[in-house]
C-alpha cells in the first residue's frame, strides 16, 4: 500500500485478510521478524511467497495479489 489508502471498498476484506495472513506467518512459524540478517539468502517475504505457493497451493496470481497490495 503506497498510498495507506485503498480505493474500492470491495477489496478492503481481501487487503485485510492478506496482511493479517502475512503479519501472522512468522509468528506461527517461530519466526522473529525483527531478526533479519542481511546475508541471508531468502528474506521473510521470500519465505512467506513460498510456503503459499507449495503449502498451501495457492495459485501464482492469488499469490502475487497478497504480495503486492496496491
Amino acid at each position: 500500500m503506497l498510498r495507506g489508502a485503498i480505493s474500492s471498498r470491495r477489496s478492503r476484506p481481501n487487503t485485510g485478510r492478506a496482511l493479517y495472513d502475512f503479519f501472522s506467518f512468522p509468528g506461527a512459524h517461530g519466526i522473529d521478524w525483527r531478526d533479519v540478517d542481511p546475508g541471508e539468502a531468502k528474506g521473510l517475504v521470500a519465505v512467506y511467497r513460498n510456503y503459499c505457493l507449495v503449502t498451501c497451493e495457492l495459485a501464482p496470481n492469488t499469490n502475487r495479489q497478497r504480495l503486492i497490495l496496491k
